[in-house]
């Protein structure tokens, strides 16, 4: 049993992406800035700025991410992770490109 409630019309994403220093943070299928993470055994180190971190249990990894990337994001002046201001999203978001299958 999860205690992580999804919000209705939200998918899940995986929260690691490609980065030079440990995996970028996708929240809500977008790209935190100055959010990266390690995966270690039994959770993440994030990263604030390649400068702080906290160790974050799998357990609690999506609630932990979400909650940072929001907090970043009215910190920086926005509403939440998703508002655009002037056509400029806090983060931006990301799309998923499967591998073309061999033919």
């Amino acid at each position: 049993m999860s205690s992580i409630t999804q919000m209705p019309g939200t998918e899940r994403y995986d929260p690691v992406g490609a980065s030079r220093f440990g995996n970028r943070v996708i929240v809500d299928g977008r790209v935190v800035p100055h959010l990266t993470l390690v995966v270690k055994d039994g959770g993440y180190d994030l990263f604030l700025d390649d400068r702080f971190a906290i160790f974050v249990a799998t357990d609690d990894a999506a609630q932990v991410f979400w909650m940072v990337a929001n907090a970043l994001a009215v910190g920086a002046g926005y509403k939440w992770i998703g508002e655009e201001r002037h056509g400029v999203p806090f983060a931006p978001e990301v799309v998923k490109v499967e591998n073309p299958s061999p033919s």
